[in-house]
Protein backbone atom coordinates (compact mmCIF):
# COMPACT_ATOMS: atom_id res chain seq x y z
CA UNK A 1 0.00 0.00 0.00
CA UNK A 2 1.60 3.15 -0.63
CA UNK A 3 1.38 6.23 1.70
CA UNK A 4 -0.25 9.96 0.10
CA UNK A 5 2.38 12.36 -0.27
CA UNK A 6 2.70 14.66 2.28
CA UNK A 7 2.12 18.22 0.86
CA UNK A 8 2.79 21.74 3.32
CA UNK A 9 -0.12 24.71 3.87
CA UNK A 10 1.63 25.98 0.49
CA UNK A 11 0.45 23.69 -1.71
CA UNK A 12 -3.19 23.01 -0.56
CA UNK A 13 -5.64 25.25 -1.96
CA UNK A 14 -9.20 24.86 -2.33
CA UNK A 15 -11.26 26.83 -4.95
CA UNK A 16 -8.37 28.61 -5.45
CA UNK A 17 -7.78 30.01 -2.14
CA UNK A 18 -4.72 28.67 0.02
CA UNK A 19 -6.38 27.74 4.13
CA UNK A 20 -3.40 29.79 5.17
CA UNK A 21 -2.47 33.93 5.27
CA UNK A 22 0.93 34.11 4.48
CA UNK A 23 0.87 37.94 4.92
CA UNK A 24 1.48 38.59 1.17
CA UNK A 25 -2.29 40.32 0.25
CA UNK A 26 -3.90 43.38 2.37
CA UNK A 27 -4.87 42.54 6.06
CA UNK A 28 -8.38 41.02 6.62
CA UNK A 29 -9.99 43.77 8.54
CA UNK A 30 -13.20 43.89 10.86
CA UNK A 31 -15.44 45.30 8.35
CA UNK A 32 -14.57 42.33 6.30
CA UNK A 33 -15.29 39.97 8.50
CA UNK A 34 -18.97 41.97 9.20
CA UNK A 35 -19.18 41.94 5.41
CA UNK A 36 -19.14 38.44 5.37
CA UNK A 37 -21.33 37.79 8.10
CA UNK A 38 -23.90 39.50 6.11
CA UNK A 39 -23.84 38.55 2.92
CA UNK A 40 -23.50 34.92 4.33
CA UNK A 41 -26.79 35.69 7.30
CA UNK A 42 -24.41 34.56 10.10
CA UNK A 43 -26.26 34.70 13.16
CA UNK A 44 -25.43 36.67 15.80
CA UNK A 45 -26.77 34.59 18.45
CA UNK A 46 -24.25 32.68 20.77
CA UNK A 47 -24.75 29.24 21.23
CA UNK A 48 -23.53 29.07 24.41
CA UNK A 49 -25.64 31.55 26.11
CA UNK A 50 -28.64 33.29 25.56
CA UNK A 51 -27.09 36.47 24.14
CA UNK A 52 -28.07 37.52 20.41
CA UNK A 53 -26.38 40.72 18.89
CA UNK A 54 -22.89 42.51 18.40
CA UNK A 55 -19.22 39.99 19.30
CA UNK A 56 -16.20 41.43 20.01
CA UNK A 57 -13.75 40.46 17.11
CA UNK A 58 -9.95 40.14 17.99
CA UNK A 59 -8.10 42.75 16.21
CA UNK A 60 -4.58 43.75 15.78
CA UNK A 61 -3.12 46.92 17.11
CA UNK A 62 -1.58 49.31 14.51
CA UNK A 63 0.06 51.84 15.51
CA UNK A 64 -1.54 55.17 14.09
CA UNK A 65 -4.75 53.86 13.64
CA UNK A 66 -6.45 53.43 17.34
CA UNK A 67 -7.91 56.74 16.64
CA UNK A 68 -10.59 58.34 14.68
CA UNK A 69 -12.19 57.53 11.76
CA UNK A 70 -10.40 54.23 10.85
CA UNK A 71 -9.94 52.88 14.44
CA UNK A 72 -13.19 50.53 14.00
CA UNK A 73 -11.87 48.48 10.62
CA UNK A 74 -8.21 47.26 12.20
CA UNK A 75 -7.08 44.54 11.06
CA UNK A 76 -8.31 41.09 12.43
CA UNK A 77 -5.93 39.30 14.27
CA UNK A 78 -4.85 35.95 12.57
CA UNK A 79 -4.89 32.84 14.65
CA UNK A 80 -2.17 30.11 12.76
CA UNK A 81 -3.91 26.46 13.69
CA UNK A 82 -0.83 23.67 12.36
CA UNK A 83 -1.88 19.89 11.87
CA UNK A 84 -0.27 16.91 12.51
CA UNK A 85 0.40 16.83 9.42
CA UNK A 86 2.31 20.07 9.25
CA UNK A 87 -0.61 22.01 7.48
CA UNK A 88 -1.07 25.69 8.03
CA UNK A 89 -4.95 26.59 8.75
CA UNK A 90 -5.30 30.09 9.26
CA UNK A 91 -8.51 31.85 11.28
CA UNK A 92 -10.12 34.86 12.75
CA UNK A 93 -11.88 35.10 16.00
CA UNK A 94 -14.20 36.47 17.97
CA UNK A 95 -15.42 36.44 21.42
CA UNK A 96 -19.32 36.70 23.38
CA UNK A 97 -19.27 39.54 25.43
CA UNK A 98 -21.71 37.79 27.76
CA UNK A 99 -20.11 34.11 28.43
CA UNK A 100 -16.91 33.99 26.47
CA UNK A 101 -17.34 31.57 24.08
CA UNK A 102 -15.14 31.65 21.62
CA UNK A 103 -15.41 31.36 17.68
CA UNK A 104 -13.35 31.23 14.88
CA UNK A 105 -14.19 31.63 10.76
CA UNK A 106 -11.13 30.26 8.39
CA UNK A 107 -10.20 32.95 6.80
CA UNK A 108 -9.62 31.36 2.88
CA UNK A 109 -13.95 31.73 3.13
CA UNK A 110 -13.33 35.64 3.82
CA UNK A 111 -11.12 35.45 0.81
CA UNK A 112 -13.50 33.50 -1.12
CA UNK A 113 -16.30 35.96 -0.59
CA UNK A 114 -14.00 39.09 -1.52
CA UNK A 115 -12.78 37.61 -4.56
CA UNK A 116 -16.92 36.27 -5.46
CA UNK A 117 -17.44 40.31 -5.13
CA UNK A 118 -14.09 41.49 -7.32
CA UNK A 119 -12.23 42.70 -4.11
Amino acid sequence: MTEPPMHSSDDIVLLHYKLAEDGSGDPLRAQDLIDFFVATNRSPKCPCCPHEGAWDFSLQTVEGEGEGEGSKNLPLSIYVHVMIDGQRHTTAGMTCPKCGHFAQISTYKIREFQASRGK
